[in-house]
């Protein structure tokens, strides 16, 4: 830990590249944080229609319901 602490406190650090660097991993954050988002969506979409399809093959096996008057 002391040899991290002492090599980066040799190190000269540049503002410009420490911001292009900071900005590339900002943008790169919030593109795959989006693809995230995409499929966490398709995830629950599929589980909705794989539980729709349940739901209808259930009621498929069912008998007719019988109305009486």
């Amino acid at each position: 830990m002391n040899q991290l602490i002492a090599s980066a406190a040799a190190t000269a650090h540049y503002p410009d590249e420490y911001d292009r660097r900071y900005r590339q991993l900002e943008a790169r954050h919030s593109e795959l944080e989006a693809q995230y988002q995409h499929i966490a969506e398709r995830i629950d979409d599929l589980r909705r229609r794989a539980q729709a399809v349940e739901v209808r093959d259930f009621l498929a096996t069912q008998p007719p319901l019988e109305y009486s008057d």
